[in-house]
């Protein structure tokens, strides 16, 4: 009597990945005869798909995103799935259906979740901020007063934000290569209160002692060798990503990442690190504690 091959993890997350499709396919009211019409395939290739017996790729998904009006979280998290079946859908292609980290109303823990799924992916990241701390470099009440400006403004969001952001935090333990170049804005500006500001320096001037991490500061006084573009990483070689006051840009052609890469070494000759760098810490620190002598009225506080 022959035994029953066990179905291998591939196998399994393949089924499972169908029976999503079927289901939101049902609930859509459609059939699969009219599925794969509107798709552009054949009736056997979306059976196959719902039952496991074929990978589905990413043209197919997004095709079925798109046909079925699904959201872009619901579509974020089946590309989500279909990376775990194979190392040809990567991290750029699911950059192009969630954002990176542009928090809106009632998506913050989402965005930062979706965030890390692409860090994840990458061996190298580069990050410049021309206005604030980037997300990975944080502390826990700057983050939490840096999401409120954003936009939202409900306390249990914010915290399910800053939950999701220190988690990203992660990453940095990890056997990667991190540099980011901050311009002297970023740190001057007030995002949140003196204490808070004071505590984010110091964390920086830590992190910074990390041997995967690179922060450089671009001083004030510095001669700028192109204009401060908007906040902007750089995963790998392979992705751009821009965040603009409209919403963001990904992008994954070769000669658009090309720009950034340049923007990003251009921006890199004039930062200071090292000992430079910590000095900037002391003179911004110092600079800051002074802030109350000019602050007028009551300082913003969280719903």
């Amino acid at each position: 009597m022959s035994k029953t091959k066990p179905k291998s993890t591939a196998q399994i997350r393949r089924q499972d990945l169908g029976s999503k499709l079927r289901a939101l396919r049902k609930e859509k009211g459609l059939t699969g005869q009219e599925l794969a019409r509107r798709l552009g395939v054949s009736q056997a290739t979306v059976s196959k798909v719902e039952t496991g017996a074929q990978m589905v790729d990413i043209g197919y998904l997004l095709k079925f995103a798109t046909l079925l009006k699904l959201s872009r979280h619901e579509a974020g998290q089946l590309v989500s799935d279909a990376r775990l079946l194979s190392p040809r859908t990567g991290a750029v292609e699911f950059a192009e259906v969630i954002p990176f980290d542009y928090l809106r109303r009632d998506e913050a823990g989402k965005r930062q979740r979706s965030a890390a799924r692409i860090e994840n992916a990458a061996s190298e990241i580069r990050e410049f901020s021309p206005s604030l701390v980037p997300g990975l470099l944080q502390t826990a009440d700057y983050a939490r007063h840096a999401i409120r400006i954003s936009g939202i403004t409900r306390a249990n969001e914010i915290e399910r934000g800053v939950k999701a952001r220190l988690a990203r935090q992660e990453l940095l333990k990890k056997k990667k290569s991190f540099t980011f170049v901050l311009a002297e804005n970023a740190l001057r500006a007030q995002t949140g209160p003196v204490p808070v500001m004071r505590k984010q320096l110091r964390h920086l001037r830590k992190i910074s002692a990390r041997r995967n991490i690179t922060i450089g500061l671009i001083p004030w006084h510095a001669r700028l060798p192109v204009w401060l573009p908007p906040n902007f990483a750089l995963f790998d070689d392979r992705l751009a990503y821009v965040e603009l006051p409209h919403g963001e840009l990904s992008m994954s052609a070769e000669s658009d990442v090309r720009i950034y890469l340049g923007l990003f070494a251009e921006l890199q000759k004039v930062a200071v690190y090292g000992d430079a760098f910590h000095g900037s810490l002391d003179r911004l620190e110092a600079d800051i504690g002074r802030l109350a002598e000019f602050q007028v009225g009551p300082s913003p506080t969280l719903s």
